[in-house]
């Protein structure tokens, strides 16, 4: 009793403490004190400018992961961030004095500078024509006005951790061109603005459309993002992220996916786009295709790639042998053993072939007599000996020396006049009764061959729309046996060492729609997990889907539902997934390409987006012209800061402000380590041809070479100017760093970068002595590998880590231009004095 009332008071204890019971304004004004424990500032976010109203405090395409970059700022376990957003819907009277208010505003603004220049800027005439724009949206009923003010309140238990957050904050906003403020002396009126009272800061108020406010509404599901590298799947429909799935990591277990979409969704498009993505970060890929027209997005991909299209059931010599044991010494190894289990494994393939094929027919005392007239049928061969162990090795290769299920009835015939084997009599003439479509002339006449079925293309469609329902099945699980025997590694190091194969399965889940089949191809597909083989399962039908969800859903990583569905569909789908109204919504939107990935609870919206290279090879369609012999393309826009970086060979995603096509003419996408933090790497774009035989860039290595340019973007993103990289060559002596630039407070700083094992602790150091001298602020940029040796030559206060480290000096040393830049508080104004007596004896990027 005792231990449960301390318990009980405290619990009582941490709620009041939770609660704001004590706040007070701290004494210098820059923050609030709450409860005597903690201390929080509040930060204006979107706030119009103070200095010039016509400065919007959010701009007009705002990015929807802002919030998240907010709520990423967390890297604390003792502070939090807690934001407040108050939305007033303004009536259509309001609305439209609003508006007149604001052009009489900004035709004030003008007369005012003719008065004064004898001309107006510009950028009146865009805000006149935006605040029109809005106007007329709103009438036509395409959007909705809204008064928003977004507060962020940030909690700490020192001061230094909310002065560091803030500054993230402010750093990483400010640079989507997010205007903020810190309310200098008024943090304790932002926090009460922030409780369950009336009371709001009609300064932080600003007229929005509803999309932004659907994009800054604290409580909405954060962007969901899948793997930073791998196959691309897509683009997120809202963030326009890219969506990748990169298979070989841990965080994709069963390395298999499902595709659900009926006709007319862009389902096949998608399946090939995936296809074509699988080889540009070099996996293999085969398709099978049940359609009989496939149109010629599959024939100009195949064509473009240089694969090969196999086409089953015609009587060439593309149709497989079911028979002949398909070993690859390459990827089997060379023992007996290895043999031995081929064809014994390519037995259990056979009997299953012969078992689809029949189908209810096919009895127990039939798969007896099957397999003893097959065993014989191969003994005749003198390709293997009774216990299977393999003879004449070197014949194994040809499919001439295999036998066919023609040799195999020719067995079954000389049985049927055998005495003794007059039990199996009945069983082996009920087998003939079901294959007589094997016979010369009939259907199934094509399996009847010697072929050398040669799958070992990197790019392969394989067209079984020639086949008659029943004996597709067949031949795709057959296939899939035949693939896995190909793709089966003798050791962990040919594992690692062999390129991924994407294998899609058009129309394949249906082979999953009866007990018999699905238990095969379960195996099949854990088999070609241990091939580094990944397995799409495709369905057209979507009637009875929910039937063989439980088994996808145990033996895939995600599950793409293509959109333009039914409220059926949908509700077929519910049956095993629960959907909110925005899901189901989703799903029944009309569009080709259109999906929601379904992962691990999460529902991403997503879509294909393709390039117009694609769009000449799928569709032959072309969005491109030809100037004095060059390929323009107008598909993307850049930063006008980091333009020279561009023109050096190198495009950063985050410069990037506008992107339709994720193939930029002359680039080949790559990715990168960022230099400002952030889990994994994201995409960058190289100029074609920039990297020489070595694998150097301006005699650099590849990561040297990027990475001070990506330092430099950054830099001049961030205000800083004079920003120059100094490649080697281009250095001529040893005293001229990796990046020099001017800060905004008018500080010379010189970067060096050090990248692991370039340089011994003493060549550091004498870089140092050498270049130091000569500039303001200087520092070595290092990774986290090589930070112990980097801090040994050069001392930690010179020492910045790439990363977050890096971020924070960089907003540091460019406050000063943040305060022009936003409101000019007094509160940014006093936190430059902090930093304006930086020298480079010490640069202390945690104060």
């Amino acid at each position: 009793m005792e231990e449960f009332e301390e318990a009980r008071l405290t619990n009582k204890v941490a709620a009041f403490k939770a609660c704001a019971a004590s706040i007070r304004s701290a004494k210098d004004g820059k923050s609030a004190i709450i409860n005597e424990e903690k201390e929080a500032a509040c930060t204006w976010i979107g706030a119009p400018s103070p200095i010039n109203p016509m400065v919007p405090g959010l701009p007009k395409n705002l990015r929807p992961k802002a919030l998240d970059t907010i709520l990423d700022m967390m890297i604390s376990e003792d502070a939090q961030i807690m934001l407040t957003q108050t939305i007033i819907k303004r009536d259509s009277l309001n609305e439209s004095e609003a508006v007149d208010e604001t052009l009489n505003e900004i035709d004030k603004a003008k007369e005012t500078q003719i008065q004064q220049k004898g001309q107006y800027s510009r950028r009146y005439d865009y805000a006149a024509e935006d605040v029109e724009r809005y106007s007329r949206q709103s009438y036509d009923g395409d959007h909705k006005t809204f008064r928003h003010s977004l507060v962020a309140r940030i909690d700490g238990a020192t001061r230094k951790e909310v002065n560091t957050l803030t500054s993230m904050l402010n750093f990483n906003l400010n640079g989507q061109n997010i205007l903020t403020e810190q309310p200098f002396g008024g943090h304790l009126r932002s926090i009460k603005a922030g409780l369950p009272t009336n009371e709001i800061i009609e300064e932080t108020f600003t007229d929005v459309q509803g999309n932004t406010v659907a994009m800054l509404w604290p409580a909405r599901n954060p962007i969901q993002l899948m793997s930073r590298k791998g196959v691309l799947l897509g683009f997120h429909s809202d963030a326009r992220t890219p969506l990748f799935a990169d298979f070989d990591s841990d965080d994709f277990k069963s390395k298999h996916f499902a595709v659900f979409g009926g006709s007319g969704t862009g389902k096949t498009t998608a399946e090939l786009y995936i296809d074509y993505n699988a080889a540009a970060t070099n996996c293999d890929f085969i398709h099978l295709s049940p359609k009989e027209d496939m149109g010629t997005s599959h024939l100009n991909a195949i064509k473009a790639l240089n694969g090969q299209l196999l086409k089953i059931g015609d009587g060439t010599e593309y149709d497989p042998n079911p028979w002949m044991v398909h070993f690859d010494p390459e990827t089997m190894g060379e023992s007996a053993a290895a043999r031995r289990y081929a064809y014994r494994r390519t037995q259990v393939s056979l009997k299953k072939n012969i078992e689809f094929l029949i189908g209810s027919n096919f009895s127990t005392p039939m798969r007896a007599a099957f397999i003893a007239t097959a065993k014989a049928t191969y003994l005749k061969t003198g390709l293997v000996d009774k216990k299977g162990n393999p003879l004449n090795i070197h014949k194994w290769k040809d499919g001439k020396n295999w036998p066919s299920y023609g040799d195999w009835r020719k067995t079954c015939q000389e049985w049927l006049r055998d005495e003794s084997k007059k039990s199996k009599w009945p069983s082996i003439q009920a087998l003939l009764d079901n294959t007589e479509e094997m016979e010369e002339g009939n259907a199934w006449d094509w399996m009847d061959n010697h072929n050398t079925f040669d799958a070992s293309g990197r790019f392969i469609t394989i067209d079984v729309s020639g086949l008659e329902d029943g004996v597709k099945e067949a031949v795709t699980i057959l296939l899939m046996d035949i693939i896995n025997m190909r793709l089966k590694t003798p050791s962990p190091e040919a594992y690692r060492k062999k390129r991924r194969t994407i294998l899609t399965l058009d129309e394949g889940a249906a082979l999953l729609s009866t007990p018999n089949q699905a238990k095969y191809i379960v195996k099949l597909i854990r088999e070609a997990r241990s091939g580094k083989m990944s397995v799409c399962f495709d369905n057209q039908d979507l009637d009875g889907a929910a039937s063989i969800l439980p088994v996808l859903k145990a033996n895939t990583d995600f599950i793409l539902l293509m959109c333009n569905m039914t409220m059926e569909n949908v509700e077929e789908f519910g049956k095993e997934f629960y959907f909110t109204g925005k899901d189901k919504a989703r799903l029944m939107e009309s569009g080709k390409g259109k999906y929601l990935l379904l992962r691990r609870g999460q529902k991403i919206p997503g879509e294909v987006v393709l390039t117009n290279k694609m769009k000449g090879i799928f569709f032959g369609e072309t969005n491109q012209e030809s100037r004095a012999g060059v390929c323009i393309s107008d598909n993307y826009e850049i930063d006008s800061r980091v333009i020279w970086i561009r023109d050096k060979g190198l495009i950063a995603s985050n410069w990037i402000t506008k992107l339709d096509d994720y193939e930029i003419e002359g680039f080949t996408t790559t990715d990168a380590t960022s230099v400002m933090g952030g889990s994994g790497k994201f995409p960058v774009w190289l100029a074609d041809g920039i990297l020489n035989e070595s694998g150097l860039i301006d005699g650099e290595t590849e990561d040297h070479w990027v990475t001070c340019y990506l330092a430099a973007g950054e830099l001049c993103m961030a205000g800083y100017t004079d920003v120059k990289v100094h490649n080697w060559g281009g250095q001529k002596v040893e005293d001229m760093p990796d990046i020099t630039c001017i800060s905004p407070s008018g500080e010379r700083i010189w970067i060096e970068y050090e990248h692991p094992g370039s340089h011994s602790i003493g060549k550091i150091e004498s870089k140092k002595q050498k270049q130091a001298p000569y500039c303001d602020v200087w520092i070595c940029l290092c990774q986290k590998a090589n930070y112990p040796q980097v801090k040994a030559a050069v001392g930690k206060p010179f020492c910045v880590m790439r990363g977050v480290n890096f971020a924070r000096f960089i907003e540091k040393h460019g406050i000063k231009k943040r305060v022009d830049i936003s409101s000019g508080s007094e509160q940014s104004g006093a936190r430059t004095a902090s930093v304006q007596y930086d020298t480079y004896q010490e640069v202390p990027i945690d104060a």
